[in-house]
């Protein structure tokens, strides 16, 4: 990343990236959560895994917002206008990986948290295929 004559300007581009790395945090974190919800069948952590993802979903809106009002406002170009969309592009491909994790903890963790056989469990959570 280039540094830029205007702080104000390379504030905003800091503040862009620290708001992805948060994303991709949280992201992470509820893929784990997810993961240990259906293999614990602990449904409160299931719930609780559900309601980050509208966190994940608040943030991919703040970061899209912020990007847009900086292309708007400040007219980057090259690097910079590359780095304001490539944080818009990011955003969308994790809120898309935690709706996938939310689908876990529903689909998946109502499924296995009925199974009494720890073995059936992991099968279901390994399994590719979406019950119906």
């Amino acid at each position: 990343m280039t540094q830029h004559i205007v702080k104000s300007f390379q504030e905003e581009l800091d503040s862009l990236s620290a708001q992805i790395a948060q994303m991709g945090g949280l992201t992470e974190a509820q893929l784990s959560a997810a993961i240990e919800a259906v293999t614990r069948r602990d449904q409160q952590l299931a719930e609780r895994t559900i309601l980050e993802d509208q966190r994940i979903d608040a943030l991919e809106s703040e970061i899209e917002a912020h990007a847009v009002r900086m292309i708007a406002l400040r007219q980057p170009m090259a690097t910079d206008l590359r780095e304001a969309i490539a944080a818009i592009k990011i955003s969308i491909d994790l809120e898309r990986i935690g709706e996938l994790y939310d689908a876990i903890s529903t689909d998946r963790a109502d499924l296995a948290l009925h199974c009494w056989d720890t073995a059936l469990a992991n099968e279901v959570l390994s399994s590719g295929a979406t019950e119906a």
